[in-house]
């Protein structure tokens, strides 16, 4: 009897033991666990924020490329036709550019979405027109408002930005064609001080109100060549400018081969 009860507790020991060591081999499994379901979290956030880094170059990509491109809406589709020759022959009629020149500039030309039944599609898809010249765009689109072209075939010109880029681009047109206006008034301006400087000089003699003036409206001169001096160094986009520096040969001629590289050839 007592021998019985020792085995009977010898495998109870035994059994005990065998518990014991599946327990803490559960026990470090739920440890590794834990920890490969903390290096996966870490895993999750760094790719959650690299995909919404790659979005937004995505984002940023697609913006910059609709920069490039114009929608013509109300174009009337017809079986077998020649999208880019109809729109460049459209565009011609909208600024004063040679068909060559338009054929460099565009790059693609053509339609959205699934082409219908003509019999039940009554509104015909919008083009998309891409050009490959940044200022033929812009060029097309300031005019389309007001050709002549587009009011006689129903047709319009949109552009592709979002809300945010079209309000740049209408601050962008308010401050060019504010500037136009602010050259004119400048060089009627400085015109008129020019003028009346050739007019008193031509003086044999200049009595102390007369030199007063003169000197007054040189200085106003100065002032108005000095600024324009200014703006020719912004404009130009250099990286330096000496203190005190007037020449501003210099800058002039980096303005001008800017607007040389701007201009559309006919």
């Amino acid at each position: 009897m007592e021998e019985t009860l020792i085995k009977r507790f010898d495998e109870q020991d035994d059994r005990l033991k065998a518990f014991e060591s599946r327990m803490e081999a559960n026990t470090q499994a739920v440890r590794e666990n834990r920890e490969e379901i903390s290096k996966v979290k870490e895993e999750m956030l760094l790719l959650k924020k690299e995909n919404a880094s790659l979005k937004q170059i995505c984002l940023e990509q697609a913006r910059y490329k609709r920069r490039w491109d114009l929608r013509l809406m109300g174009l009337p589709e017809k079986d077998k036709e020649d999208t880019r020759e109809t729109v460049i022959g459209i565009l011609t009629r909208v600024i004063p550019v040679s068909v060559e020149k338009l054929r460099e500039s565009v790059d693609t030309v053509h339609r959205l979405g699934k082409k219908n039944d003509a019999a039940t599609n009554k509104m015909p898809r919008p083009v998309i027109i891409q050009f490959a010249l940044r200022t033929v765009r812009d060029e097309v689109w300031r005019r389309s408002r007001e050709a002549r072209v587009c009011r006689e075939m129903n047709i319009q010109f949109n552009t592709s930005l979002s809300k945010w880029e079209w309000f740049k681009f209408k601050i962008r047109q308010i401050a060019v064609d504010t500037g136009k206006k602010l050259s004119c008034i400048r060089k009627w301006k400085q015109k008129d001080l020019i003028d009346k400087i050739n007019q008193l000089t031509s003086n044999v003699q200049l009595s102390l109100d007369n030199i007063t003036e003169l000197k007054l409206l040189q200085s106003q001169l100065d002032d108005m060549y000095t600024t324009k001096a200014n703006g020719a160094y912004v404009r130009s986009r250099a990286r330096w400018i000496e203190k005190g520096e007037k020449s501003s040969t210099y800058f002039f001629g980096l303005e001008k081969q800017r607007q040389s590289k701007k201009k559309i050839n006919l």
